[in-house]
């Protein structure tokens, strides 16, 4: 008989808050409320990111191949294809994305076979093992895998396969739009934004 298990899932909240005097409103441009939101949405994202990224790491197995050298394409492709070997074996799954830093991003980018060949080319990517999205924009396809940059999964360059659906993040932001409470006394606007996350 199958069985379905309730998991209680640990709630954090995330968000700050900032202080506006009516003068900076009023002298400065109509938006700057509306700016300062988006900033502190941006900073509310950069703060989940790191928060999902350390649980991932600490979550993470380590591979008994490493890749010394993420230029070295022979390499790459070597090392990638054992870790989704090791993957499959140990839990049944094979990879669906490819979690790497932003120098390791940078790497395989410039990754190369020892005839001198992109492994993954950002134009004409005919007969190659995937395809990089260029300078311009983080994305990608190494070995068909999803490419996911972030340089929240520890200190110095890392990359790490996932399987999708073993990473599960839940997330209310119905408090991003921020709350403005105004305080006539010291005529000032405090604005708060806050979301939480599991």
């Amino acid at each position: 008989t199958f069985q379905v298990n309730r998991k209680q899932f640990d709630k954090k909240t995330f968000g700050g808050v900032v202080n506006i005097s009516s003068q900076a409103g009023d002298w400065s441009e109509p938006a700057l409320v509306q700016q300062i939101i988006n900033d502190m949405v941006r900073q509310y994202a950069l703060a989940t990111e790191a928060y999902v990224g350390g649980q991932l790491a600490a979550a993470a197995n380590n591979a008994t191949v490493q890749i010394a050298d993420f230029t070295n394409g022979d390499d790459v492709i070597g090392v990638l294809y054992q870790g989704a070997a090791e993957m499959r074996t140990d839990t049944g799954v094979l990879p669906t994305h490819l979690i790497v830093s932003t120098s390791i991003w940078a790497d395989l980018g410039q990754a190369k076979t020892s005839a001198g060949q992109y492994i993954f080319p950002y134009l004409n990517p005919a007969n190659s093992a995937g395809q990089m999205g260029g300078a311009a924009v983080m994305t990608g396809n190494p070995l068909g895998l999803s490419l996911v940059i972030s340089d929240n999964l520890g200190a110095g360059g890392h990359a790490m396969l996932l399987y999708g659906r073993a990473l599960e993040v839940y997330e209310d932001r119905s408090r991003t739009g921020g709350i403005r409470v105004d305080n006539p006394a010291t005529a000032t606007a405090q604005l708060g934004l806050w979301g939480y996350i599991a």
